[in-house]
């Protein structure tokens, strides 16, 4: 199975800078997306089932999958009305759960770190809960660089303490797709402040990534970061796993 997890900055403006080309090329059987900023449904891909996350805060944040295989159950939030900026869609298929997130970044000046800290520890939570059903295969973009080895920047804008709550995912038995395929490598990112010309240097974060339960370790083929494709100001990312949904 191959699943595309990528943070568009925009779905609009993706689309009119070539995204339905690069999905045409990749074909992937399930496409996780991230900061949509949208309020309707503005992507129909034939084959595709779709599942949609608004934000009750018009063009902000938000979330889709299309998904070859309809899953059996679909969820949009916790179990409560903490996330409302349409951040997390799960879908639950017979043998594991699909999440698809887009977490909050603290921004500058922290002005959202007691909302970011409040939010990972409940999405942690619902993780873990989750995981006591069946595997996780859990993806999108976290807003941190979990080690110095994933990013470049010469000053960091993470936090020590969002760090640490990655770290404890990391150590309840998900694995980091990625670095278990390549290791150690440098200057593996998946965002780079366009604005500053950051991309042609090579200087960024690798915030994007695909977690999967330690139940997938020895299905997993390949976990890739598109660093080519200039579309967003992130990059897309590709799992290769051998599991299907039956």
């Amino acid at each position: 199975m191959k699943i595309i997890s990528f943070n568009v900055n925009g779905l609009n403006s993706a689309i009119s800078k070539g995204l339905l080309n690069f999905i045409e090329d990749e074909k992937p059987d399930i496409l996780c997306l991230q900061e949509t900023k949208c309020q309707n449904k503005i992507l129909t891909l034939n084959t595709y089932y779709s599942y949609w996350n608004f934000s009750n805060k018009g063009s902000f944040s938000g979330t889709a999958i299309f998904t070859k295989y309809k899953p059996i159950n679909v969820y949009y939030n916790f179990e409560d009305d903490f996330n409302v900026e349409g951040r997390i869609i799960t879908l639950e298929y017979h043998k594991f759960y699909l999440i698809n997130v887009y977490i909050p970044n603290s921004k500058s000046n922290n002005i959202r770190l007691d909302y970011r800290m409040e939010w990972d520890d409940r999405f942690f939570k619902y993780i873990l809960k989750l995981e006591n059903n069946k595997p996780v295969i859990l993806c999108g973009d976290f807003n941190v660089a979990i080690k110095e080895d994933d990013t470049n920047q010469k000053e960091s804008v993470f936090l020590n303490n969002e760090v640490i709550e990655f770290i404890s995912l990391i150590d309840s038995g998900f694995i980091d797709t990625f670095r278990y395929k390549h290791g150690n490598i440098k200057n593996a990112f998946t965002w780079w402040n366009v604005n500053v010309g950051n991309k042609e240097l090579n200087i960024g974060s690798r915030l994007d990534y695909f977690l999967v339960s330690n139940y997938f370790k020895k299905y997993i083929n390949d976990s890739v970061l598109k660093s080519d494709i200039n579309i967003s100001d992130h990059c897309p990312i590709m799992l290769d796993i051998g599991v299907n949904t039956d």
